[in-house]
């Protein structure tokens, strides 16, 4: 067969026109550690959409529920970059970036879930021991975002790969 159409060590002949590219392969170990480490940046960018999501509807979204106050953003957005640190040191320790857990269906979401909800109650807790004026709104819908767009985003993620 012509050099040309195809490639040393390929299963399936190139069509006319395409580039040889090499085939690379990656032991199982390196897969793993590129999961982990891509859904935990994928969890770092749902807990900043999911604290964003929660400021914007707790204080731009004119609703019933919640009282009018004036947003301080100055105050709430070192606060939330330690509730997302609290976070992802909560999912490192609860294990969802562990081998045996990754991509580990219903058991996954169920530890996404207690994880949010344990960050959750660790930050009320500290709230109240340091008596910091805190939205009980944003923090209700922060865990409630957290918890759906962490989730939800695993859930897609493990669709595309």
């Amino acid at each position: 067969m012509d050099a040309t159409y195809q490639r040393i060590g390929a299963t399936q002949p190139l069509r006319a026109g395409e580039a040889a590219r090499p085939q690379v392969r990656l032991d199982l170990k390196t897969q793993r550690r590129l999961l982990a480490t891509s859904l935990l940046v994928l969890d770092s960018l749902m807990l900043v959409a999911s604290a964003s999501a929660a400021y914007l509807i707790r204080f731009q979204v004119p609703l019933p529920l919640f009282r009018d106050v004036l947003p301080r953003l100055e105050y709430y957005l070192p606060m939330v970059g330690g509730m997302i640190l609290l976070w992802l040191g909560l999912f490192v320790w609860s294990g969802l970036y562990d081998e045996q857990n990754l991509l580990g269906g219903t058991r996954e979401y169920a530890l996404v879930f207690n994880a949010c909800t344990t960050g959750t109650l660790l930050i009320v807790f500290g709230t109240f021991l340091v008596e910091a004026p805190v939205s009980r709104g944003l923090l209700v819908l922060t865990w409630l975002f957290t918890s759906l767009f962490v989730g939800s985003a695993r859930f897609v993620f493990r669709r595309v790969i």
